[in-house]
């Protein structure tokens, strides 16, 4: 979701027309979360806003996952993972970060102007959304991913390799666990090698990544 710069999420009304405002995003999130058919996410969900002015904030120590530990108050993302952890008939710790997301989001205090959200956890290696990552340790500029398109083996093993040859995880870390990162956080790092090349910008930086035709020896441009 993204509001008109100026504008705040929590000013737009529910309407009567479907998946059209906030309150819409918050359910369709609810209703991903659910582990039934057709299309079962049972593994979890993560939120995230940026403030009006473009502010994110985030500590990685002090997350919170239910009442009695909300973590820090002032975290911008939450999230919720692990086996059968949907939100539709699960436990209250399983459904008090979306809860608690929509329910900070939509005051007007907050000031959310872009909000983010994945209904699943990815199947492999250790983490969740969001990824985050930060230039140079620059704590001010805090990039955020949220994906789950699956890259297969044929690429991620390149990817991985190719940027590790460059020596890049001594620099830039997984939020999670280097050594069994999940594939989605890998393409994270692929595509911010190409924007800090591209001195930080975004879609210079991804046109370069998306457009390579090769990666450790591997043709990327039909796993991509």
């Amino acid at each position: 979701m993204s509001a008109k710069e100026g504008h705040y999420i929590s000013w737009m009304d529910s309407t009567l027309t479907e998946w059209d405002d906030p309150y819409d995003f918050f359910d369709f999130i609810r209703v991903r979360s659910r582990n039934t058919a057709p299309k079962p996410n049972y593994d979890g969900y993560g939120l995230l806003y940026y403030k009006d002015e473009g502010y994110f904030y985030l500590d990685p120590d002090s997350l919170g996952h239910n009442a009695s530990n909300p973590g820090d108050p002032n975290n911008q993302a939450w999230y919720q993972k692990g086996f059968n952890t949907y939100y539709t008939n699960g436990t209250a710790d399983w459904k008090w970060e979306l809860d608690k997301a929509k329910s900070v989001i939509m005051d007007n205090d907050t000031e959310a102007s872009i909000v983010l959200g994945h209904a699943r956890k990815g199947t492999g290696g250790e983490g969740n959304h969001p990824f985050r990552f930060n230039i140079d340790g620059d704590s001010l500029t805090t990039y955020t991913f949220m994906h789950n398109g699956w890259l297969t083996s044929t690429l991620e093993t390149p990817i991985y390799n190719y940027l590790n040859g460059l020596s890049w995880f001594n620099t830039y870390h997984s939020n999670w666990n280097d050594n069994n990162m999940i594939d989605s956080e890998i393409f994270f790092h692929y595509l911010m090698k190409f924007v800090i090349d591209n001195n930080g910008n975004i879609v210079a930086g991804v046109h370069d990544a998306l457009t390579q035709t090769s990666i450790s020896g591997t043709n990327i441009k039909y796993h991509i």
